[in-house]
């Protein structure tokens, strides 16, 4: 018995010399996770990048022009899918095939996962290298990051990421119900209409912000054809007094309150942004801005067509 004794306060002095350093257990355990979730879409995203530079190599080497091929050859990235189900069923890099889920402009989105996407840049001036980088930025953003989708994976020269998959709203009333406002017509919920007035409410609410009066005095025009249109209940109070109502009710809302705040923080284009299509919901059930629609890096690839 005495031994035994002997032997427990051994044990328990050794452990009290044992430092448990918490962060680097966390650390540990997070690399651990990320290697087992994203290290194959990792992979997945440079041969995606890699395979879409060499068809715009061999598609200049036949005389056409890279506006041309984004405009155009839009049978480019069902190539980039046929040649990576090819490779990936003889190396195994992911248990599904790769499915293309959309394209835009400057980014091609790629699907091996039901749960996650690879973007990758497929613009002809890095647009869409600065468009992952502004979703990373986003999508980790504690302020506001909810509103956007999660950022897992990255490369460091933005050429890829690898993102949290959104099921994209296609029909108005899909983004509306997002934002009831007493001051507007419930039976309008459904129409552009409605849309319209939130979207109008965001601009009147981002340039009050500012401090941009003129901006202001102009979103008034906008906010009297919307009553006059029957958007809203009441038709008869001074119009910037039945804004200023409109918009206490709206600040209310966390949704349109992150909005406004992104928008403000970081050039968002509103109209490019709040739309179906656009718009999606999270694997939770939360409201998403499927693409951040930065003016600066939109223009900027604008510009280069």
């Amino acid at each position: 018995m005495k031994l035994l004794l002997e032997n427990w306060r051994r044990f328990l002095k050794e452990e009290d010399q044992k430092e448990y350093d918490y962060e680097a257990e966390v650390a540990k355990e997070k690399e651990e996770l990320e290697q087992k979730h994203f290290g194959a879409s990792a992979n997945i995203g440079q041969m995606l990048y890699d395979i879409y530079q060499k068809e715009m190599a061999y598609l200049g080497s036949q005389g056409v022009a890279p506006d041309d091929i984004v405009d155009e050859h839009d049978d480019i990235f069902d190539v980039i899918q046929t040649k990576f189900n090819l490779l990936n069923s003889s190396n195994k890099i992911s248990s599904n095939n790769l499915e293309n889920s959309g394209r835009g402009s400057f980014r091609a989105v790629f699907s091996c996962d039901k749960d996650f996407v690879i973007k990758i840049d497929a613009s002809i001036d890095g647009s869409g290298k600065d468009m992952n980088r502004e979703d990373q930025q986003l999508g980790t953003n504690k302020k506001y990051g909810d509103i956007f989708p999660r950022v897992f994976k990255f490369d460091p020269e933005y050429k890829w990421i690898v993102a949290e998959k959104v099921t994209p709203i296609e029909r108005v009333e899909g983004i509306t119900k997002f934002f009831p406002n007493p001051l507007f017509r419930s039976d309008l919920m459904n129409s552009h209409l409605y849309l319209d007035g939130i979207k109008n409410a965001m601009d009147y609410k981002v340039s009050q912000m500012k401090g941009d009066k003129n901006a202001m005095q102009d979103l008034l025009v906008g906010f009297e054809y919307l009553r006059k249109a029957d958007l809203t209940y009441d038709t008869y109070a001074p119009i910037d007094k039945y804004v200023d109502a409109v918009i206490k009710k709206f600040n209310k809302n966390p949704n349109f309150f992150k909005i406004v705040s992104a928008v403000f923080e970081h050039g968002i284009e509103i109209d490019d942004s709040i739309k179906q299509g656009n718009m999606g919901i999270g694997s939770d059930g939360r409201l998403v801005i499927l693409d951040s629609s930065i003016a600066d890096t939109l223009n900027k690839g604008r510009a280069a067509f």
